[in-house]
């Protein structure tokens, strides 16, 4: 399998048509804050600008496997043995995954495909045709694959010679990409079935913020976090403020001057949590958060990170991440 680079861009929800490109949405506006360095006694942020300079610096591969199929035969896609998604969370295959596309790149490499995908940059016009299967099962015959009506035709459609097929696995839903996988059409193959399974594709993921980029905030009274001066991800990609949809903050059980290894286990690693839906604003209060307790205040003995998200992005990654912390 080759190491290939991998950054999230669009939604995975067949309704929408071409899922692996970014809707276009106006942003809101937001205000114009301090950005931490504070007016209150302790220095911290009552009224905080998120700047690109706060934000983490995150670095993703993938290794992804192609698996040849007898060209033109009914082939069966079977996921059954897939136990843990891209982000190796344990899923319920059967149940977690209910959604299943076929994406066809007529005129571009297997590794050019991935390369605009972490560069966030690959042309929607590069896929000529999509099918997706909605199930209830763990697989589809490829017969079994549609776009609008229209079937995928195996013996017309699924030859050698017509390009790059990449088959990626999801939510009901649609969503974040659980599963990946490439197939090759080939004469004389043999192989009627691909089974994807915790091999098939793997992720990892770094990411990189030092104390010096920790937002210092005030330890008393409420505080508003606003992210609508910044201009880029976690990939270093232009940020599009219109698909965060998820604020959410952690106390981690992490020392803040190692957060390399803290993203994909996020779940463990945080001991408190709580979250907002942001959808259509850049601007968010601490106090409208939600969790099991009230949030106490920001100190210096845990690691507090905020983070925002995107929830019909291919990637289940923060788009955003900052280290809160008091001021001095």
């Amino acid at each position: 399998m080759a190491r290939l680079r991998w950054a999230p861009c669009g939604s995975e929800s067949p309704a929408r048509g071409v899922a692996l490109f970014a809707m276009l949405c106006t942003a809101c506006p937001g205000l114009h804050l301090d950005s931490g360095s504070g007016t209150g006694s302790d220095g911290g942020c009552s009224h905080c600008a998120i700047l690109d300079e706060h934000n983490f610096a995150l670095d993703v591969s993938l290794q992804v496997a192609a698996t040849e199929l007898e060209q033109g035969g009914d082939a069966s896609l079977d996921w059954t043995e897939l136990h843990n998604d891209l982000l190796s969370r344990p899923i319920a295959a059967c149940e977690d995954l209910g959604t299943a596309t076929l994406y066809l790149f007529p005129e571009v490499t297997r590794e050019a495909i991935l390369e605009g995908l972490a560069n966030n940059d690959l042309d929607s016009r590069a896929v000529s045709s999509l099918w997706s299967c909605s199930t209830s099962t763990c697989g589809c015959s490829l017969s079994e694959f549609a776009y609008i009506g229209h079937p995928l035709l195996p013996e017309v459609d699924f030859v050698a010679g017509r390009g790059e097929w990449l088959l990626s696995l999801s939510g009901a839903g649609g969503g974040a990409l659980r599963g990946l996988a490439f197939v090759v059409p080939r004469e004389g193959a043999g192989v009627a079935v691909l089974s994807v399974d915790d091999q098939t594709a793997q992720l990892e993921a770094t990411a990189a913020l030092s104390l010096d980029a920790r937002l210092s905030v005030a330890s008393h009274g409420d505080i508003l976090l606003d992210w609508s001066a910044m201009e880029h991800d976690g990939w270093g990609r232009p940020l599009e403020l219109h698909r965060l949809d998820r604020a959410q903050l952690d106390r981690l059980d992490l020392e803040p001057s190692d957060p390399s290894s803290w993203l994909l286990a996020l779940d463990s690693l945080s001991r408190q949590r709580w979250t907002a839906t942001v959808t259509g604003a850049n601007s968010l209060s601490l106090s409208a958060l939600a969790g099991e307790q009230p949030i106490p205040e920001v100190d210096g003995q845990s690691t507090w990170l905020f983070t925002l998200w995107c929830s019909t992005c291919l990637l289940d990654l923060p788009r955003v991440a900052v280290l809160l912390g008091p001021g001095l």
